[in-house]
């Protein structure tokens, strides 16, 4: 198997990717679920509302892969 390596431009598309953003705060907010279903037995958002949320998040993050971003590629890409 051989070893992940970072794309050349790394901090180039952590700054100006939105799909990594996306999925960054896709992140921040499964955390927060596990949060809040381990320490709150009274969230303060229903968890479908937040299910929600998090799942469009994630999925506006894999779409956003797919969009040409110049400024992460450059040009036309």
């Amino acid at each position: 198997m051989r070893k992940p390596k970072l794309v050349a431009n790394a901090r180039r598309v952590a700054k100006h990717s939105w799909s990594f953003k996306l999925n960054a705060v896709g992140a921040v907010l499964g955390a927060g679920e596990l949060g809040m279903s381990v320490f709150a037995s009274n969230p303060p958002i229903s968890l479908p509302v937040f299910a929600g949320i998090y799942a469009g998040l994630n999925l506006a993050g894999a779409v956003t892969r797919l969009i040409t971003q110049p400024a992460v590629s450059g040009g036309d890409a």
